[in-house]
């Protein structure tokens, strides 16, 4: 999701011919129509495998994906040709295309969303900074505490157990 912010444009590639996956590709292409930072960011999807018996054409997936923004394209290719298919130059050339015609509200948008981004890292970098700020200093109290704790039972102990005049005797004082 975070790759979204620097881009201009997506292009993804979608087995055609796979209908046991379509579902996913229905969320994942829905999650992206829906998030900010594609918004209004041209989307080429390439339904591959053109040159297979089953195969989805582009009406199929644009009305399975309920693609209707202006600034989606599918198209059908078959990408097994050792020359590049020609639908996937004419996709790319709209893709182009669209970049042209709307760059300086594309370069905005990435812009906008690349500062926000930093925006919101300065402040999870703050409330990072804090909490760690605050873990440290709840150590350093619960240190004095254990230290201080420590040093009166030292004291304690000190008191209780201090031998008045020595345990040792001269010994002309022990034998009499």
């Amino acid at each position: 999701k975070q790759w979204y912010q620097r881009r201009v444009a997506i292009t993804a590639g979608i087995d055609a011919t796979d209908v046991r996956r379509l579902p996913e590709t229905i969320d994942i292409f829905k999650s992206m129509c829906k998030d900010e930072y594609l918004l209004k960011k041209p989307i080429l999807i390439l339904a591959n495998k053109q040159d297979t018996n089953g195969a989805l054409n582009s009406e199929q997936i644009t009305t399975k994906l309920s693609a209707t923004s202006e600034n989606t394209l599918i198209t059908e290719c078959s990408a097994i040709h050792q020359s590049l298919d020609k639908n996937i130059k004419n996709g790319l050339a709209w893709i182009l295309q669209y970049i042209t015609d709307n760059y300086d509200e594309l370069l905005e948008k990435v812009s906008s969303d690349l500062a926000a981004i930093e925006e919101q890292r300065k402040k999870e970098r703050a409330l990072r900074l804090e909490r760690i700020r605050k873990a440290k200093e709840e150590r350093q109290k619960e240190e004095e505490l254990l230290n201080k704790e420590k040093k009166t039972k030292e004291e304690d102990s000190d008191d209780t157990d201090m031998v008045i005049g020595g345990p040792f005797k001269p010994l002309k004082q022990a034998f009499v």
